[in-house]
């Protein structure tokens, strides 16, 4: 009981620490390939307009290979799941047919097997629908984080302008 508690609260953790660090390098990535613009000079020179396409290109590149790899993550964890569950299952099997139980209590096994099975499912279905939710309340935050980026950018600009007509 404590060795399967122990278990629990490890896998617990590991999934909480995942989760976390996969928060923080999203974070991470919207903070430096995010949408924010060069703000270095108020002048466009020809160099300044290529190296901000340059810098936009590349952090497209960025967020499109960050995408990639979170779908291959999230992916990977489906797959660690199904195993786990499947390796699960073999075990309960092995030990079954190693017993040589009655047919009454192989029926029994069979139907605790398969509804784990489908418990294991809708648990993976309910973590993606939770995983799919989180990533749309992020990027709407991001969202609204460029859009307050874009009007603080707007009122710069615009006191720029105000300065330099007085």
């Amino acid at each position: 009981p404590g060795e399967i508690r122990s278990t629990i609260e490890r896998r617990s953790f590991s999934i909480w620490y995942s989760h976390s660090v996969t928060l923080i390098r999203r974070r991470i990535v919207i903070t430096l390939a995010g949408s924010g613009d060069d703000n270095d000079s108020n002048s466009e020179t020809e160099d300044d307009s290529t190296n901000t396409k340059a810098a936009r290109s590349l952090k497209k590149m960025i967020k499109s290979q960050v995408e990639q790899i979170e779908e291959l993550q999230a992916k990977l964890e489906d797959s660690l799941v199904t195993i786990s569950t499947q390796t699960t299952q073999i075990n309960d099997l092995k030990r079954i047919s190693e017993i040589g139980t009655s047919a009454e209590t192989n029926d029994v096994l069979s139907e605790y097997a398969e509804k784990v099975s489908e418990l294991e499912k809708e648990k993976l279905e309910l973590v993606n629908e939770s995983k799919r939710i989180e990533k749309l309340h992020e990027e709407a935050v991001a969202a609204k984080q460029n859009e307050i980026d874009e009007i603080k950018e707007g009122l710069r600009q615009s006191e720029t302008y105000l300065t330099e007509m007085r």
